[in-house]
């Protein structure tokens, strides 16, 4: 027997849930399937030792997996927003691992080996992120007035960042 038409004319979400529960317990599960010729609650528990549980971390075998190469400043771009990589990760190709619904936490892997969640980009930080050939970082100082660039000697300081040796 079908389940359709059991159901009144006009009837509610919660009466459609009850009516199918009551169907499924009495009528589908303790009838034989046409195909197993076993009713299908019989099978299951034929078989319940073949079930295991699920992993504790489930949620993050679904998570949403994209390419990207960080860039020298150490960002990677996703969705349009930017965020900081590790500096160890400069110039590499790395995997993002994310929840579509959840896209601020962001975790980054690198040769199947995680390095953590990326952070959003806050540009007035990384401006001031000095950064050479052996991908070795240091932050310099905000400057304390921007009427007037901070005397650095040899040093030139020009759109946020500070340049060594130029005059």
């Amino acid at each position: 027997m079908q389940l359709l038409p059991l159901l009144p004319q006009v009837f509610s979400l919660q009466q459609l849930n009850e009516q199918l529960w009551q169907w499924i317990d009495t009528e589908y599960h303790v009838r034989p399937h046409g195909s197993t010729g076993q009713p299908p609650l019989k099978r299951y528990l034929a078989h319940i030792e073949l079930i295991r549980p699920a992993p504790k971390n489930l949620r993050d075998t679904f998570r949403t997996s994209v390419i990207r190469k960080v860039d020298k400043d150490r960002t990677v771009s996703l969705n349009g927003k930017l965020y900081e990589a590790p500096v160890g990760l400069i110039g590499k190709s790395v995997r993002l691992l994310y929840h579509e619904e959840d896209p601020q936490r962001i975790e980054v892997i690198c040769e199947e080996q995680s390095h953590g969640f990326l952070v959003a980009l806050n540009p007035q930080i990384n401006s001031r992120v000095r950064r050479n050939s052996g991908k070795e970082t240091e932050l310099i100082p905000a400057p304390q007035d921007n009427t007037e660039p901070p005397d650095h000697g040899e040093e030139r300081y020009r759109g946020g960042r500070l340049f060594e040796g130029e005059k």
